[in-house]
């Protein structure tokens, strides 16, 4: 079910990129679900009750947030900034940190 949310959702940002979804409210969508994805696995509680897992848990969902909220914060900017260099910095950069998520997710263990 997850996976396939994803890529529901990878469609939809490929069609924002290609310019097939033109509604101005559609491109700030990745933008959002990386705030709302990165908060959730940083406040989320795990039900284990050994205190050290749940802190395990918490250390690994660490790297996975930071770099989704700073995948989305670049994507927003990319957006908003009028066209140069920061603009297309930002566009460069936030794909490579959403392809760290997914290098990270390879090795990803639930606890």
């Amino acid at each position: 079910a997850a996976a396939l949310r994803i890529r529901c959702f990878a469609v939809f940002e490929c069609a924002v990129q290609a310019g097939k979804l033109r509604v101005r409210w559609a491109a700030l969508i990745f933008p959002g679900m990386c705030a709302l994805g990165a908060a959730v696995l940083l406040t989320h509680d795990h039900a284990a009750s050994d205190t050290a897992e749940d802190l395990l848990a918490s250390l690994s969902h660490t790297p996975i947030a930071l770099l989704g909220a700073t995948a989305g914060w670049l994507r927003w900017l990319e957006l908003r900034l009028p066209p140069g260099r920061a603009s297309r910095a930002a566009g460069r950069v936030w794909p490579l940190l959403l392809a760290a998520v997914g290098l990270i997710l390879i090795n990803y263990r639930e606890i």
